[in-house]
């Protein structure tokens, strides 16, 4: 009997244990969901402060084309500082409260959900590990929808930046193209950057409360995610089916079960129509349907769409600079094609490293390949001798292939 007694007190010590090891875990989960709140709070302060640096830089630099247009042009052009990425904030908030769940949450616990008084055939206790549980829902499930709720405001914050590069690029362009020839180009270029950046001040839109709604979001669904596997940890699967978060499942399972047989249904209701439809016409009961013809659509040319009924008088100087219907030459106005320029720089260092190199560059007529050789021989080749030429006439030999090149490049030197 003493020693019966002194299983039962054990017994109870263990389930004592194991009931305060559950009110530490909820201790836990709140001091952990606290630090986090904090942290979020830190990234929607930094996403304005961010805001305000990058609107700040922006009146700057409409304050330099103001001062420009008054006269006052010893100053340099106000440079726009970088930005911090959606998905740097992502990774950096995963490292934090990576760090925090490590410091606050045990590897692994025992628990139990106290049944009986008496110790039975089947013992009550169930390990968890809180730690990994917090973790994985960090890294697998939170980092992506911070991520997600952080673009939309990295954006809106690169728009800004953007524009101020781009004014820089049009008043560079200005003042070079001015100190060849044609001072009215300068100021054209300055009042056209100026009236871009206000028309961008006044309509930049304010994405921080949408990014704070949408990481408020991930912050629940992350410590959702670590309740329901904490719980399910220690209650045990077939018990979770029964609360009630277990029974919603089984209504979810239902739905989509309910969705998937009427789904399979339609398919086959398709499948028998198709079926009697082709058997019906092989026995000769319906006649074959007859195709249908498509009508003719008839579109304008491209010279007709790109025809302008102005005169060159009525356009603006900087207009006909920049806006004609010829290859770019300027590689600051070349977008869109960064790709192709990493690989026709690959190109040439393999053939600095003294290895033979051919590139082809295929597109369709006006997509931009004369544009990207003139941006090319002004940037990486800019140091090279480069030979340029063009044929008329058929090639349908190999030789010709050959004759080609030859004639066109140098007498000597690599080609």
């Amino acid at each position: 009997m003493l020693e019966r007694r002194r299983a039962h007190l054990a017994y109870w010590s263990r389930l004592s244990r194991g009931v305060q090891s559950l009110l530490d875990l909820d201790r836990q989960l709140c001091t952990l969901e606290r630090d986090a709140s904090v942290y979020a709070g830190q990234i929607v302060d930094s996403l304005r402060s961010e805001r305000a640096d990058s609107l700040g830089e922006l009146d700057a630099v409409v304050g330099w084309l103001e001062a420009w247009e008054r006269g006052e042009r010893d100053s340099a052009y106000p440079v726009a500082t970088g930005l911090y990425s959606a998905e740097d904030r992502a990774a950096d908030w995963t490292r934090r409260l990576t760090r925090l769940a490590r410091l606050h949450m045990p590897e692994a616990m025992e628990t139990v959900v106290p049944r009986r008084p008496l110790p039975g055939v089947r013992a009550p206790w169930r390990l968890i590990t809180p730690q990994r549980t917090v973790v994985t829902a960090i890294e697998h499930t939170g980092r992506p929808l911070v991520a997600a709720s952080l673009r939309e405001t990295e954006a809106s914050h690169r728009a800004i930046v953007r524009e101020i590069e781009r004014a820089r690029e049009v008043v560079a362009f200005g003042l070079e193209t001015a100190s060849t020839g044609g001072a009215d180009l300068a100021s054209e270029a300055v009042h056209n950057a100026l009236f871009l950046l206000l028309h961008h001040r006044e309509s930049a839109s304010d994405a921080v409360p949408w990014a704070e709604g949408r990481l408020t979001r991930a912050h629940a669904v992350v410590f959702l995610e670590s309740h329901v596997a904490l719980e399910q940890g220690w209650l045990g699967f077939l018990e979770y089916l029964t609360r009630y978060r277990g029974r919603m499942r089984i209504e979810e399972l239902s739905g989509r079960l309910a969705g998937h047989v009427q789904t399979s249904a339609l398919r086959l209701s398709r499948t028998a129509r198709r079926f009697t439809d082709w058997a019906l016409l092989k026995t000769g009961w319906i006649a074959p349907p007859s195709p249908q013809v498509q009508p003719v659509i008839e579109r304008p040319y491209l010279g007709q769409v790109l025809d302008v009924r102005m005169g060159a008088r009525d356009l603006p100087m900087l207009y006909l600079r920049l806006f004609r219907l010829a290859p770019v030459e300027d590689p600051r106005f070349l977008i869109g094609r960064e790709a192709e320029m990493s690989g026709l720089a690959d190109s040439l260092a393999r053939w600095e490293s003294g290895r033979k190199v051919s590139a082809l560059i295929v597109g369709a007529r006006g997509t931009g390949k004369t544009s990207l050789l003139n941006c090319a021989v002004a940037g990486i080749l800019s140091e090279l001798p480069v030979v340029r030429g063009q044929f008329c006439g058929r090639i349908s030999r190999t030789q010709e292939l050959f004759a080609f090149p030859a004639r066109a490049a140098p007498a000597s030197g690599r080609r």
